[in-house]
């Protein structure tokens, strides 16, 4: 993955391979749990990576979390929990990372990491897989497979 800043020049690359087959893929759906990037940002010097794959947690569970790398030195910092963000992408908010897990019959959730340390700040029920936040001053929109919600944001300082 080449790393482009706003002006789409490199910043930057790296490589991700060692991420691609996760450990303890086994059962029925082992052979489709190959992962890949699905979204990246940048902030405040940090590239921040979900990396996932589109199969059922049971084929492999260490599935579906989020990386954060330093830009200077290339080192991962954190990696969240697995199986918090199978999101189309995530949010960074302030000291938050928001993004969202869900798929078929398991557990559908909103996630608030902690965008320092990766851990999970607080997790929201959802009917149905989170795909979307759409930020808007003071509310926030999740969009999920069947329902939309609204919700209101607030930071304590």
């Amino acid at each position: 993955m080449n790393i482009t800043d706003s002006n789409f020049s490199t910043v930057g690359g790296y490589n991700f391979s060692q991420f691609a087959e996760p450990p303890g893929a086994d059962g029925d759906f082992a052979a489709y749990a190959e992962q890949g990037v699905r979204y990246a940002a940048i902030a405040d010097g940090v590239l921040y990576v979900s990396i996932g794959h589109r199969t059922y947690a049971s084929a492999s569970p260490h599935t579906a979390y989020i990386l954060a790398i330093d830009l200077d030195t290339n080192e991962v910092l954190w990696k969240s929990g697995d199986q918090v963000c199978n999101s189309n992408h995530f949010l960074i908010m302030k000291d938050s990372i928001l993004c969202g897990y869900g798929f078929s019959a398991e557990p559908d959730y909103i996630y608030i990491l902690n965008r320092r340390n990766g851990k999970t700040q607080e997790k929201i029920k959802v009917a149905s897989a989170p795909y979307y936040f759409i930020p808007d001053e003071e509310e926030l929109y999740v969009l999920t497979y069947n329902t939309a919600y609204r919700y209101r944001v607030s930071f304590d300082e």
